[in-house]
């Protein structure tokens, strides 16, 4: 890979993931989400999880709500993206069928402005995004702080 590359290629990413957060954003995400679920900004927390991306970082999210899905009640889980339900059902095993466990097959959740490499975690507050974060290998934010997080 020639030196232009090398540097290129990893600004794009950089740059192409780091908008969540912006309240612009924000209220363009809670529009979409509503017309797909009008319910769903009721949850604490939602948890969205691309089929491919940062494989280590998806494998992580999978194996979170495998281990801590019992506790989750309150949190929306979103699989989106999804090519095989086969495969999934061998990664989440039987909290596929959990109650808060959503399967998005029609890609409704799958948008620009909401998609990335990463898991995304939306907290909600009086029915309204509080804050997004996705979790990356590089930031502090890390998918276990819903456990902990109240608002």
């Amino acid at each position: 890979m020639n030196f232009p590359t090398r540097i290129l290629v990893p600004l794009l990413f950089l740059f192409s993931c780091s908008n969540l957060d912006n309240r612009s954003n924000i209220k363009h995400i809670e529009e979409r989400i509503s017309e797909i679920d009008e319910t769903i900004l009721t949850n604490r927390a939602i948890i969205l999880i691309p089929n491919s991306g940062c494989t280590g970082c998806i494998s992580s999210a999978e194996q979170f709500i495998v281990d801590f899905n019992d506790d989750l009640k309150d949190v929306k889980v979103i699989f989106t993206g999804i090519n095989s339900m086969k495969t999934l059902r061998v990664r989440i095993g039987d909290k596929i069928n959990d109650r808060n466990i959503h399967l998005d097959l029609e890609n409704e959740f799958y948008f620009s402005e909401l998609i990335t490499l990463y898991p995304v975690v939306i907290f909600t507050k009086n029915n309204l995004i509080s804050s997004i974060f996705e979790q990356r290998p590089e930031n502090s934010f890390s998918i276990d702080s819903v456990l902990i997080s109240r608002n």
